[in-house]
């Protein structure tokens, strides 16, 4: 596949993953694109975990879920994120850049409550 072709077929699915292991050679080709990516000085300052076990993937998903559900309720994601969102399309078209809100990913859309509240909309 052309690197084009593969850019316009990824889609976000905001959804599970799917239960197929990820082949060795699909794991190792963004690592190879990222080695050869250029960074300052040749620093090269990523570093990558590559994670099949179950388990873990279970925990790390239960920690980013208790972390961005932290970061709601205390208001601080909207306090940080709130510039770039868009709350109308004349915004949007207005902006030319960020997100409509109603078009939020749906691992978003529970929290979307908590913009209008007190801890999203501090004084």
């Amino acid at each position: 596949m052309e690197f084009f072709e593969a850019l316009r077929r990824r889609r976000t699915t905001n959804g599970s993953f799917l239960p197929t292991p990820v082949s060795v050679e699909h794991q190792r080709l963004p690592m190879e694109a990222a080695a050869m990516a250029p960074s300052h000085f040749n620093g090269q300052p990523w570093r990558f975990d590559l994670v099949d076990d179950e388990g873990i993937i279970g925990e790390i998903a239960r920690i980013s879920g208790e972390s961005m559900r932290r970061l709601m309720e205390e208001g601080t994601f909207w306090r940080r994120y709130r510039p770039y969102f868009r709350f109308s399309e004349r915004k949007m078209e207005e902006k030319r850049d960020g997100i409509h809100l109603d078009q939020v990913p749906r691992a978003l859309k529970p929290f979307r409550r908590h913009i209008f509240s007190e801890r999203g909309q501090p004084s």
